[in-house]
This record gives structure tokens, sequence and C-alpha cells, in this order.
């Protein structure tokens, strides 16, 4: 009996074949996504919830997501142009690319979908390329991208920072810098680099700082880590402006802050 072969008359024997991801897809959100996003934006609603619980509910919506498929939509564009027997200019052939936008702050955005309602919604040309998550992150940064958004122009929008990107393209646990113990760490240097210059030891022992995520609803309406600074009453202006540039100047000089911070921002509150 002669051995079954494909099309090319190579035979079958010998191969290996691998399952085909995602078999059986409808298209549909991964409904365990949906509570968490939904669960997420709730709380970022609440005016009284405090960024440990924004963390956590953020940090969770992360490990949501790299258990999720998500949808990159391509776009066809016209590449090699004709021209036919009567002279007319058509199209010889079409290329397919994949869509960036840009953010509210400028920067190049790749947007993302949890469904094929979503999407379509969105561009109804686009087409749907299934992928993990970790795949959606690792071809954001072959693109040289800092920024991912799920499902733009929806209810549930929300856009990815490196931090989150990071952490789904090597599939390992996400923390919020915020809620990062080695940013705080940093933040905290930087402060009392500045204090040591500028405050007397009376004005040191009146001063405090928290941090909080600077855009709740991750729409990069702000900063992403909010240093919350609490300073005595009766500081003079100029003493503030040093007191900023000392500590700015040494965030800044900081590798772990420019790693896992995306955006730094101060607001000063009276003790």
């Amino acid at each position: 009996m002669s051995q079954a072969t494909d099309s090319a008359g190579i035979p079958f024997a010998g191969r290996e074949f691998s399952p085909v991801p995602f078999a059986g897809d409808t298209g549909e959100a991964d409904p365990v996504l949906l509570d968490f996003l939904e669960a997420y934006h709730r709380l970022a609603r609440d005016p009284g919830a405090h960024s440990d619980a924004l963390g956590d509910a953020w940090a969770r919506l992360i490990e949501a997501l790299g258990t999720s498929r998500l949808l990159i939509p391509l776009v066809a564009h016209a590449g090699e142009m004709g021209l036919t027997p009567e002279g007319a200019t058509v199209e010889k052939t079409q290329e397919l690319s994949v869509i960036h936008v840009e953010g509210p702050d400028g920067r190049p955005v790749a947007p993302v979908f949890s469904s094929v309602s979503k999407m379509a919604s969105w561009n109804p040309q686009a087409r749907p390329i299934p992928v993990e998550a970790s795949r959606a992150a690792l071809a954001a940064a072959d693109d040289h991208l800092r920024l991912i958004v799920l499902d733009p122009g929806s209810e549930h929008t929300v856009v990815l920072r490196a931090g989150a990107l990071r952490a789904l393209a090597s599939k390992s646990t996400y923390i919020p810098p915020w809620c990062d113990e080695a940013v705080a760490k940093e933040i905290a240097r930087g402060l009392e680099h500045a204090y040591s210059d500028v405050l007397s030891e009376i004005e040191r022992d009146a001063v405090g700082h928290r941090l909080a995520t600077g855009d709740r609803h991750h729409n990069l309406s702000g900063a992403e880590v909010q240093v919350e600074l609490v300073l005595p009453q009766g500081l003079g202006r100029d003493q503030l402006e040093a007191l900023l540039s000392k500590a700015t100047v040494a965030w800044s000089a900081s590798a772990v802050l420019a790693e896992r911070v995306d955006g730094l921002a101060v607001k000063v509150v009276a003790a």
C-alpha cells in the first residue's frame, strides 16, 4: 500500500501535527476577563477607593489578561499598483499591516480587542488575528511600543503601560508600581535627599508622603504614579521649588524608576 501524501506528494508519515491554537474560538470575549474589567472600572469610579485596593484590582485584571485570548487587528492596504488594458489604475496586490493609533499624550499605542464585535465596532474592515496576551505584548515590543489599549472606544477601555506589558510578555507576576516596594524605596530616597538639603530638622519632622496611581481609570489621563507629598504649612515657595527640583533630579537618575514607572507626578498636600 502506498503512503498517504499531501498535495505536494510529501508523505504524512513521521510528521507531528500540533493542535490549532484557539480551535473553536467563537470570537466572543472571555467572560472571566470581562468580569475583572467590570470590577476594576466599578472600583475606579468610587472616589473613596483606596490606592492599595485599586492596585490589587488592577493586578488581578492583568493576571486575568495573561490567560486570555486577544485579537490583534490587521487592515489591508494597497500594495503594488498596475494598469488594465484599458489604462485604468488598479490594485495588483494588497498588504496587511498592524494598526497603531495615537494616544492622548501623543505616543503610539497598539490596539487589541477582547472580541470580534468590539473590533468590528471600532473598525469594520479590520481582520482579527487571535493571539495569547503574551504574544500581543511581545508584538508591541517588537514594534518599539510601550503601550497597548484594550477595546478602544468601549465602555471598559484600559491602557496597559510598560510594566504590565513586561509582565504579560514574560508571564510573570505583575506589581503595580505604586504598590512596588522597590519603587517606594527610590521615591523615599529622592525625597530624603531633598529634605536634608532644603528643610530644617523641625520641618523634616512634619513631612510625609504616600504613593497612589495618577491614572485610576487607566486611560492615560495622568502619570502612572503620583507622589502625594504632605508638607508643613508656611513652607516658602522657593523652598518648595528647591525641594521638588532636587527630588526630581534624584528620581530621574534612578534606574529602578526608569524601568518600572511610566510617568511620575507630584501632588502637594498641606499637613
